[in-house]
């Protein structure tokens, strides 16, 4: 289990050091891959009020940037199995531990859902004003995050303090 966790940090430190000598679309890609690890680590530093599932449930929601990693990654984690899925309606959030949306126009539509106990990850920030709590937004060629703690609290997520360390926090 620590040798996954440790293979997944390796990584995304790989992919992170890449970026400094790589083309802009490589390096695009690169943070992409990055920003899908991340995607993965999030069950390591959240903790969800009813967390005694068998399985990890990450979900997506209108296009986005990962193409088939977010399935490698399922595969390659031991601690825990994790399923993706693909959501077709928002309705359907209840599904989800964690909800990736990467689309402006798609973010607006979480303001027309109830979400309860699901971590909502983006790439802005503005998706926070609709009910996210991550944003992974790309900065200087790095991947910073942003997290909107009282809207964790409100769904009762518990953020490690390991991850807000690393994190803007907006309150």
């Amino acid at each position: 289990m620590r040798l996954r966790r440790n293979t997944l940090l390796v990584l995304s430190c790989i992919f992170a050091c890449s970026l400094t000598c790589a083309s802009s679309a490589y390096a695009s890609e690169q943070l992409n891959k990055v920003k899908a690890v991340f995607l993965f680590k999030f069950f390591d530093y959240v903790s969800w009020p009813d967390n005694e599932t068998e399985t990890d449930t990450l979900c997506t929601y209108g296009h986005h940037p990962f193409g088939q990693d977010l399935h490698y990654i399922a595969k390659m984690r031991q601690a825990k199995k994790t399923e993706v899925i693909a959501l077709s309606s928002l309705s359907e959030i209840d599904k989800c531990q964690i909800l990736y949306i990467d689309n402006p126009k798609d973010q607006k539509e979480l303001s027309k859902v109830d979400i309860k106990e699901t971590l909502v990850v983006s790439s802005s920030r503005a998706a926070i004003n609709y009910g996210g709590v991550i944003s992974m937004e790309e900065q200087f060629g790095r991947v910073q995050l942003y997290i909107n703690l009282k809207t964790a609290r409100d769904k009762k997520l518990n953020i490690s303090s390991r991850l807000l360390e690393i994190s803007e926090v907006m309150r």
